[in-house]
């Protein structure tokens, strides 16, 4: 739920960027750029591949003896090559933006739109058109939770359909889902404007 004293002519929109470390990151001016940088899978080195186990029975032919005789059994119990060691799928990159709606509604504001037309912008870019996301709305804890849980659902879906009507997306790409107060952030009062959020998770491709 919003502020009702918040001037809605007057709206600063903020985002807090959850970083693999706990920490956070806040700034008041999000650019497409940042959107990428933030939003995109830096997909993980993958380990030097083993050497492949040794075979049985391989025939070695000694040209000076002319003769021909099988080498000693070798400690691995198959033929088949060890396989590759399969690095770990990359963390799914996830961010909370504070994004303003009118009050008691899901109506996006004047700040809102522009910070999603910097969104709409970094979704369409080659690096991250590939990738599929996940809106997930987030309230405070004022109200009750069932008033809470189908605000965040209109609010999260709002978000989506001016993205996909503003942008042309895929509507594939994009899936909304509300979890109302259930998920609020740690440390923080029940009642903060940190809750009120949609939190944007790439899905990968």
């Amino acid at each position: 739920m919003t502020n009702p004293n918040t001037s809605l002519g007057a709206i600063a929109v903020s985002l807090s960027i959850l970083m693999a470390s706990g920490t956070s990151l806040a700034q008041s001016k999000i650019t497409t750029e940042d959107f990428i940088n933030q939003l995109k899978i830096h997909e993980p080195v993958s380990a030097a591949p083993q050497k492949p186990a040794a075979f049985r029975g391989i025939k070695i032919v000694r040209p000076e003896a002319e003769e021909t005789e099988t080498a000693a059994p070798a400690q691995a119990e198959t033929a088949t090559p060890a396989p590759t060691q399969v690095a770990k799928p990359a963390e799914l990159p996830t961010l909370d933006v504070r994004i303003e709606f009118e009050f008691g509604s899901a109506r996006l504001t004047q700040g809102a739109m522009s910070l999603l037309d910097q969104l709409g912008a970094a979704l369409m870019s080659p690096a991250l058109k590939a990738y599929r996301f996940e809106l997930a709305g987030h309230t405070d804890a004022t109200g009750s939770a069932s008033y809470n849980l189908k605000l965040s659902e209109q609010r999260s879906a709002s978000v989506r359909r001016y993205l996909i009507q503003t942008f042309d997306i895929e509507p594939g790409r994009l899936a909304s889902v509300g979890f109302g107060e259930s998920r609020l952030l740690p440390g923080l009062e029940p009642d903060q404007a940190a809750h009120r959020r949609v939190q944007i998770t790439n899905l990968g491709g």
